[in-house]
């Protein structure tokens, strides 16, 4: 139960990771460039929402190192003290 919270809030923060470091980048109301391949748009301009969002991205940012330390840890948990195969089977 705890490894599927865990594999849960690492995505949401993944989305979160995406999605605040697109609007950030794009809160000065410049657009992006991806490779001259396509352009994405800014879809706000203020330095409110800026700092705002450089925050979020910020914890998020910690919140995912974090948790993906304790997946880490879990799997090694499963190797060393339990002794099954989880480990084996995730690579």
């Amino acid at each position: 139960m705890l490894a599927h919270a865990t594999h849960g809030l690492l995505y949401l923060l993944i989305l979160t990771m995406l999605i605040t470091g697109y609007l950030l980048a794009t809160a000065k109301g410049n657009s992006i460039n991806f490779f001259d391949l396509f352009t994405l748009p800014a879809l706000i301009d203020s330095d409110a929402y800026a700092r705002t969002l450089g925050k979020i991205h910020l914890y998020s940012a910690w919140a995912l190192i974090l948790f993906a330390v304790l997946h880490a840890l879990g799997a090694l948990k499963h190797t060393l003290i339990d002794r099954d195969k989880t480990l084996k089977r995730m690579l």
